[in-house]
């Protein structure tokens, strides 16, 4: 879910649309078309240069999307946006104040050390997410340490996907 597709509208132009599963709310039809634009053009710039992070201002136009739609706030999906650290820095304050959040992808994001610690740091006081996907980052041994530190205090989480990072047997 989450991911840019490539479909004819009603008038038979080619465009990137969110899938169905993803969005569901015709209101935000301009604001999540901008949104996928600046994700793809970050994944393509950070292919092609090694930078091109998305910007905050998608992520928190995200976020605020998540806000503004009650249904959707069960599951935030953020899977690849190439967020870095700042972009889960983002998330995660905002993750700190959100009640209802059950489900948060993170994967593909190119989240380091700094962005897990600063999810570990919101999770010590969330308590209603309880699954969590990190796959495919690029978390190491200090950003894994955080995390299980966090999980201290956390009793909610029960699932969470660390697959594909540079985790070695310290972390």
């Amino acid at each position: 879910g989450g991911r840019a597709t490539r479909q004819n509208d009603k008038s038979g132009r080619a465009g990137i649309f969110w899938l169905k599963r993803f969005w569901s709310c015709r209101r935000c039809a301009g604001k999540q078309r901008a949104m996928a634009s600046a994700a793809i053009r970050a994944a393509m710039m950070s292919k092609n240069t090694g930078e091109g992070f998305a910007d905050l201002e998608t992520v928190q136009s995200k976020i605020d999307h998540y806000r503004e739609h009650p249904e959707a706030l069960t599951t935030w999906l953020f899977d690849c946006l190439a967020l870095g650290d700042a972009g889960s820095a983002t998330v995660a304050f905002a993750l700190e104040r959100e009640v209802s959040v059950t489900t948060l992808h993170l994967s593909n994001n190119r989240i380091g050390d700094l962005g897990a610690t600063a999810i570990a740091k919101a999770l010590e006081t969330n308590c209603t997410v309880t699954n969590l996907m990190l796959n495919d980052n690029e978390i190491s041994n200090a950003g894994a340490l955080a995390l299980a530190k966090a999980l201290e205090h956390n009793k909610t989480l029960t699932s969470l996907s660390l697959s594909n990072n540079p985790i070695e047997d310290l972390g």
